[in-house]
C-alpha cells in the first residue's frame, strides 16, 4: 500500500511539473503582428512580424519587413535559425534543458551556445520562466563545445516565456538590447508606441523603371506585390532571347528590389519582364559601357 502511495505521488508530481513547464515555442512568440520595442546601444529599435510562410518540411519562416528573405526560421523541433537563406545560424534550441550546448556558426571559429541556466522571475507583472543562453567562442576553430579557461564568453541573451527575446548583454560593451515593451497575440506588455503606423501591403502590382538607367554595369529593379505569389523576373535582349533569370520563386506580398548585374553582356537595349499571378509587365533598360 505504501509503495502504491509513493508511485501515485511521483505521478502527480510529474503531471504538475508538466503543467507548469511552458511550451518551448512561448520563448519565441511567432504570430504575425507581434511587436517588440528595444532600447539598444544604437538607439530605439522596433521589430514586428509582418508575415510568415511554411516550408515544404513544415518549418515556419518569419518576415520582419517586406524583403524577399525571412529574418528567422523555426523548424519542427523548435530550433530558431537566423537569416536561414544567408547565414543560417542555429540561434536557439527552445526545447533544451540547462547545460545543453549546440554550434551556432559553422564559419571559423565556430561559435557555440549553451543554456547557462533556467529560472523564474517577475517580468511585466507576472512570474515567468527565463532561459539564459550564453554564446561562446572556442580558443581554436571548431574545437568541441566544452567550456575551458581559454573559452571566450561573448554575450548572453534572456528568453522569457510568453515574451521572447528580453535582454542581451555583451561582455565587452555591457547591455546592448533591453526590451521596453511588446505586443504578443494582441496583448500589450510594458511600454509600446502604439501610435506608430503599421506598414500596409501595396494595393496593386507595380513594376517600376529601373535605376540608374542607362546603367553600367548594375542597376536596381523594384516591384510591388499586393499579395504573395509565384514570381518570375527575366531579362531579354533586343532579339527576345532570355539572357538572365533574376527571380523564380514564391514571394511574400510587399515591396521587392533586385539588382541586375550585366557584366559579361554587350552594350545595348534590354527588356525586363515581371510575371506574378495574372500580372505581367515589361519595361526597357539600356546598358552603356
Amino acid at each position: 500500500m505504501k509503495r502504491v502511495i509513493i508511485i501515485i505521488c511521483v505521478l502527480l508530481s510529474v503531471i504538475i511539473n508538466a503543467q507548469e513547464k511552458p511550451d518551448p515555442s512561448s520563448f519565441f512568440p511567432s504570430a504575425v503582428r507581434n511587436v517588440w520595442e528595444y532600447s539598444t546601444d544604437h538607439g530605439f529599435v522596433r521589430q514586428m512580424i509582418y508575415s510568415d510562410s511554411l516550408g515544404n518540411d513544415g518549418s515556419k519562416f518569419l518576415f520582419t519587413d517586406y524583403q524577399t528573405n525571412p529574418l528567422f526560421k523555426i523548424d519542427t523541433v523548435s530550433i530558431v535559425y537566423y537569416l536561414p537563406f544567408a547565414l543560417n545560424w542555429k540561434l536557439y534550441k527552445l526545447e533544451s534543458d540547462s547545460g545543453a550546448t549546440w554550434r551556432v556558426r559553422t564559419d571559423p571559429p565556430g561559435t557555440f551556445a549553451r543554456v547557462d541556466k533556467i529560472y523564474s522571475a517577475n517580468i511585466f507583472g507576472k512570474e515567468r520562466y527565463v532561459t539564459q543562453i550564453g554564446f561562446y567562442r572556442p580558443p581554436y576553430p571548431f574545437t568541441d563545445t566544452t567550456i575551458t579557461e581559454e573559452t571566450v564568453y561573448e554575450c548572453y541573451v534572456l528568453l522569457v516565456s510568453g515574451i521572447g527575446e528580453y535582454y542581451e548583454f555583451d561582455y565587452e560593451s555591457g547591455p546592448v538590447r533591453i526590451l521596453q515593451g511588446c505586443i504578443i497575440d494582441g496583448v500589450t506588455y510594458g511600454t509600446v508606441d502604439v501610435e506608430e503606423e503599421i506598414q500596409t501591403l501595396p494595393t496593386e502590382f507595380v513594376l517600376y523603371q529601373n535605376y540608374p538607367n542607362p546603367f553600367n554595369p548594375a542597376t536596381n529593379i523594384e516591384y510591388n506585390l499586393p499579395n504573395s505569389a509565384n514570381v518570375t523576373l527575366k531579362i531579354y535582349n533586343s532579339l527576345g532571347e532570355e539572357v538572365r533569370r533574376l527571380v523564380e520563386e514564391y514571394q511574400q506580398g510587399g515591396k521587392h528590389e533586385v539588382t541586375f548585374d550585366a557584366r559579361g553582356l554587350p552594350n545595348g537595349v534590354y527588356f525586363y519582364s515581371l510575371c506574378a499571378s495574372a500580372f505581367s509587365q515589361t519595361k526597357k533598360l539600356l546598358l552603356m559601357k
